[in-house]
């Protein structure tokens, strides 16, 4: 998952979103890929995982 990407370091929330983060479990049951291309984001592909 992603929380943040290309930001100015003084906007980075990763110190405070640190502080109050607990552990916690998850299962993926898939993939789904995007392009981005300048805008707007594309589907590229999406694919269950087996088993």
């Amino acid at each position: 998952m992603t929380v943040q990407n290309k930001i100015p370091t003084e906007d980075n929330a990763y110190p405070r979103l640190a502080a109050g983060f607990a552990p916690f479990e998850g299962t993926g049951t898939g993939l789904l890929l995007w392009h981005y291309r300048g805008g707007p984001w594309e589907a590229a592909g999406d694919w269950a995982f087996g088993g």
